[in-house]
């Protein structure tokens, strides 16, 4: 399920991912979620594990390395 960021939103705590769909039956609330809450519906929804894994660890961690560069 694909969740735009205008119909979705997600958290991330430690390595758990939280998302919810928000749904509004308003004009107004369609353009953005924020101005009208009270019409709003909130619907825990699970994300594809490719898109957690993609929010948890965004950036691949580099081994680190040291010393210079031999000629």
């Amino acid at each position: 399920m694909r969740v735009d960021e205008a119909y979705g939103r997600r958290a991330v705590v430690g390595d758990r991912v939280f998302a919810v769909a928000i749904h509004t039956d308003t004009a107004v609330g369609r353009v953005d979620w924020r101005s009208d809450r009270d019409s709003h519906r909130y619907e825990p929804i699970d994300l594809p594990e490719p898109t957690n894994k993609a929010l948890v660890d965004p950036v691949p961690h580099p081994t680190p390395v040291s010393g210079t560069p031999s000629s």
